[in-house]
């Protein structure tokens, strides 16, 4: 799978299963690895594109052209509303919905929240256009600050013992395992930041 020789001269990181080093035909190498610091992940070999079924579970790309913020709008307005006994589809699991939202992680989610201004219980169709434009801004900063430290970075809200705006205490809630870190001030729903 992978040239051993260039391992017993590079570093070595437990998580890359797999490297490929890939020869461009102007002489320069790149290489693509598989990394899985979680070690949830899957890795398929097929030869035709459209053999990959696992593509179709997926939502547009936040770097894509496909993701917009009509898309967004689509996303959360097409939520079905529940009755009063029924929970309602909340924001945080919509965001953590990787066929509406491919490449958004846990963390990503506290944080497009935190910028945002929105508490991660809200119910969708609850969601004003302002809150609405607002998320919309907020994925694309994250995802951009995310994408060029490559994850690792000092977060906004998440992890933080106090909230970074108002110095109150960081609150957190739980969806399927997974901690969101929240400000119970910032991200309440009469704040109003200016």
């Amino acid at each position: 799978v992978v040239r051993p020789e260039y391992f017993n001269s590079a570093p070595w990181d437990a998580f890359i299963y797999v490297l490929y080093l890939l020869k461009h035909p102007s002489g320069q190498v790149f290489q693509l690895m598989f990394y899985d610091k979680k070690r949830h992940g899957k890795l398929e070999i097929r030869e035709k594109i459209h053999e990959v079924q696992l593509l179709n579970r997926y939502g547009p790309a936040i770097d894509s052209p496909q993701f917009s913020l009509e898309w967004v709008y689509f996303v959360f307005r097409s939520q079905p509303k529940r009755n009063e006994k029924q929970e309602g589809s909340v924001i945080k699991r919509i965001l953590l919905e990787q066929k509406y939202f491919a490449g958004i992680t846990n963390k990503m989610v506290s944080e497009i929240l935190f910028l945002a201004n929105i508490h991660p219980l809200t119910k969708v169709h609850n969601l004003t256009d302002e809150q609405i434009d607002k998320i919309y801004i907020s994925v694309l900063i994250i995802f951009s600050t995310f994408a060029k430290k490559r994850g690792y970075h000092e977060y906004m809200i998440s992890g933080r013992v106090n909230c970074p705006v108002c110095e109150a205490r960081v609150e957190t809630n739980k969806y399927a395992n997974l901690t969101t870190y929240f400000c119970p001030k910032c991200q309440s729903p009469d704040y109003r930041k200016p």
